[in-house]
């Protein structure tokens, strides 16, 4: 009697459990904002029936609330071979490393939130790349990454380029080499003001404050592009008291 009673109540916590996954599954998925671009809008990028310019194209869709990640998938509708299933982290764009031959594509995308619970797939919108489309493909970052120096400076000058610009500034370009170390040196007689700057005052309209925020803005960009010509020179001239 007790094997049938412990049988019985195995037996019904087992369908319990199945009808609950069985109901869970049923639930309908979210769906996508799959609406029309409005005026001034982006939308889905490429749109629908959309020839494009150059290969492979950017893959652009509505950011969602509370979705964390994303797939994309793209098939060759000629063959019906997926040619990218991609996951994207947070952001809703893509861009593909290399690119995609001439022919016709179609698109389509899904999100997952902080629980990894996927939403229903967007519709799938098609695009045509013609033989003529300019090739675009975007490096993978680690691929950008690993081109930037470790040293500086790495931003618009290189370190492998300062020996040439050394030998411009001896050479061809002295004169306005000079002229810089001029202004570097008056820079340094009469350096742009540092201070703290003044606050908003609680209560003032923004129409009041715009002289602040103006005067704020231009004292602002006075010591960043002072810094950067004083740190130009000294990585030409080598001379500390720019550094300093």
């Amino acid at each position: 009697m007790q094997n049938k009673l412990s049988f019985s109540l195995c037996f019904f916590i087992f369908l319990s459990v199945a009808f609950g996954l069985a109901a869970e599954s049923e639930k309908p998925l979210r769906k996508l904002d799959d609406s029309p671009a409005k005026a001034g809008e982006w939308g889905h990028r490429p749109m629908d029936k959309q020839t494009v310019a150059v290969t492979p194209p950017s893959f652009v869709w509505r950011p969602e609330k509370d979705l964390v990640r994303w797939q994309l998938l793209v098939k060759n509708t000629a063959t019906g071979k997926t040619v990218i299933d991609k996951e994207v982290d947070i952001y809703n764009v893509f861009t593909p490393s290399e690119k995609l031959s001439a022919g016709s594509y179609s698109w389509q995308y899904r999100g997952f939130d902080k629980n990894e619970t996927a939403t229903a797939w967007s519709i799938e919108r098609k695009f045509t790349i013609p033989a003529d489309a300019k090739i675009m493909p975007l490096p993978p970052k680690e691929q950008l990454f690993s081109r930037i120096p470790k040293e500086h400076p790495r931003i618009f000058v290189r370190p492998e380029m300062l020996p040439q610009l050394q030998q411009y500034a001896k050479k061809e370009l002295a004169d306005d080499f000079n002229g810089l170390i001029k202004r570097c040196e008056a820079l340094l007689k009469n350096p742009p003001d540092t201070t703290e700057p003044p606050l908003y005052q609680a209560g003032k309209r923004v129409a009041d404050e715009l002289s602040t925020w103006w005067g704020n803005r231009e004292k602002t960009i006075a010591v960043l592009e002072n810094a950067a010509m004083l740190a130009f020179v000294w990585n030409i001239s080598r001379e500390e008291k720019y550094a300093a």
